[in-house]
């Protein structure tokens, strides 16, 4: 029996190396670039240097449109994730001079934080209805959080780099529940599960699943 979660929203990261002009004129003029993490710019040059209008694309699909100086972001940009949420912030001398809460243009929302991102505690309103409210550490939930899906499934509990990891309690919409160890999103470790026909599975998971062959009916008050 698997139980998971599908959780996590990831900032794009614009820490890139130089790597080989494909198409144009990346001197002075227009051209494309093609960075050795996999990643792309696509845009304006001038003495070698982004500048002018310009699309830096990340390797997982996620986008930077908006304005470069000198190599460095300014004025008026967007960032579009893949999952399709998009968000418009003012950056100067290559910094964002936006504080939450960030709106994205699907329903999408976080208020909180700390340093123009998500660390410390904050609340993530997804575009699908689904509240976070916890801890986050640069942009990946962590410490202590809870989530609420859109079908009525909940988690309270520790996070570690975007994942619930340690301990936690996850509840089903039919009610079932498994509170007990986490790893990599995963029930993972020493847990119960009591399922909805009161069924109840305790024991040792890994990975999601439950290892021990026996279960037992849960006691009736």
């Amino acid at each position: 029996m698997k139980i998971w979660l599908v959780a996590g929203l990831s900032l794009l990261s614009i820490g890139i190396a130089r790597a080989d002009c494909i198409s144009g004129d990346c001197q002075n003029g227009r051209g494309e670039m093609l960075y050795a993490d996999g990643s792309r710019y696509s845009g304006e040059w001038r003495e070698g240097k982004r500048h002018g209008e310009g699309i830096l694309t990340r390797a997982n699909g996620s986008q930077f449109a908006g304005q470069w100086q000198d190599d460095e972001r300014r004025g008026q940009a967007v960032y579009a994730f893949t999952n399709r949420a998009k968000y418009a912030i003012e950056w100067t001398g290559n910094k964002p001079q936006t504080n939450g809460p960030w709106a994205w243009s699907d329903g999408g929302k976080y208020v909180g934080g700390q340093d123009n991102r998500e660390h410390g505690q904050g609340t993530v309103i997804y575009n699908d209805g689904a509240t976070y409210i916890g801890g986050y550490n640069h942009g990946s939930k962590h410490g202590v959080g809870s989530i609420v899906y859109p079908s009525g499934a909940k988690y309270f509990g520790d996070w570690r780099d975007g994942k619930p990891g340690g301990q936690g309690i996850f509840v089903l919409p039919d009610g079932s529940v498994y509170v007990g160890a986490w790893r990599d999103g995963f029930p993972n470790g020493k847990g119960r599960f009591t399922q909805a026909d009161l069924t109840v599975l305790d024991g040792e998971w890994r990975a999601g699943q439950f290892m021990n062959s026996l279960t037992s009916p849960a006691k009736q008050d």
